[in-house]
C-alpha cells in the first residue's frame, strides 16, 4: 500500500485495505513455472511458451501492484507500477455499490464490486476476495461522513 499511504490528504486515514483473491495471484505463478519449464524442454515450441511466460509475468505484476483501500474520505483503487491507473472517488459521491459474481467467481468465492457515482458512470473493481465486506464498510463510512458533516 505504498501509493495509497503516501498520497493521503490531511486528516485522512485508511479504514480498510483489500486484497486480490488468491486464485488470481497463484494462477499466473503456475503459468510462469510451466512456461519456463516448457521453454527449456520443448525447443520446437519455445516461442509459444515464451509468450505464455511473458503474458503471465505481466499479469502477475499487474495483480501484485494493485492497491485497493477505503479511507474515511475516499475509495482508492490503483493498478500498475510504471504507468499508473488510479481511481479515487469521494465517499459523498457514491450512489450505489453492486456486487457481481460470475459462475467461475462463485466457485472460487471471488467477487466483482461495481461502484456507481452517476447513472452512467461506474467502476468495476474485479477479482476481490471479500467484496461483501467492502460494500458494508463503504456504506458505513458514507453514513459516518453524513453524521459528522451535520
Amino acid at each position: 500500500m505504498v501509493y495509497i499511504e503516501s498520497n493521503l490528504s490531511p486528516n485522512e486515514e485508511i479504514i480498510y485495505k483489500w486484497e486480490i483473491h488468491l486464485f488470481y495471484k497463484y494462477v499466473p505463478i503456475i503459468w510462469i513455472v510451466i512456461g519456463f519449464i516448457f521453454m527449456i524442454s520443448l525447443w520446437d515450441r519455445a516461442m509459444v511458451w515464451f509468450i505464455i511466460f511473458i503474458f503471465s509475468l505481466v499479469h502477475l505484476l499487474s495483480i501484485l501492484s494493485t492497491e485497493i483501500a477505503i479511507t474515511n474520505k475516499n475509495i482508492i483503487y490503483k493498478t500498475w507500477i510504471i504507468s499508473r491507473n488510479v481511481f479515487e472517488l469521494q465517499l459523498s459521491k457514491v450512489e450505489s455499490v453492486l456486487l457481481d459474481q460470475s459462475i467461475f467467481e462463485r466457485i472460487i468465492w471471488a467477487w466483482t464490486l461495481i461502484i456507481s457515482w452517476t447513472w452512467w458512470h461506474n467502476k468495476p473493481i474485479i477479482k476481490l476476495a471479500d467484496s461483501a465486506k467492502m460494500k458494508t464498510i463503504i456504506y458505513n463510512e458514507i453514513e459516518n461522513n453524513k453524521k459528522t458533516s451535520n
